[in-house]
């Protein structure tokens, strides 16, 4: 039952009602608020993790390809790569955590293990 006072085609509610009214608005807008935040604050960290993938990129040159990208380049598999970075097969460039290999070093390894006949096997 709603207690409302009727004065002139208005309907004036009991500060109870009002303050309820009040509360649930502030509630939605603080839920409205708190998404909207998130939303911002992740769309700002992805501009952020994409600027500094392509600055990361222009700093190690072009040519130069990620570990992934090597794998399928020399159709080997990922405990392979890693045995030839290890022997000094496969020369690579350590940029922070991330290795990265210039194509044209690989394509240049390649060609001599193949010589070798094996040694690329």
């Amino acid at each position: 039952m709603k207690a409302q006072m009727e004065g002139e085609g208005t309907a004036v509610l009991f500060p109870t009602e009002l303050g309820t009214l009040i509360t649930q608005a502030l509630l939605h807008l603080n839920q409205n608020f708190e998404k909207c935040v998130k939303y911002a604050v992740k769309d700002a960290f992805e501009e952020l993790k994409q600027s500094l993938t392509h600055q990361k990129e222009e700093e190690i040159g072009p040519g130069f390809i990620t570990r992934s990208q090597a794998i399928k380049f020399l159709n080997i598999s990922p405990p392979t790569l890693y045995r030839y970075q290890k022997t000094g097969l496969l020369p690579y460039h350590k940029v922070g955590r991330k290795i990265y290999f210039n194509k044209t070093d690989l394509v240049q390894a390649t060609k001599v293990c193949l010589k070798k006949k094996g040694a690329w096997s």
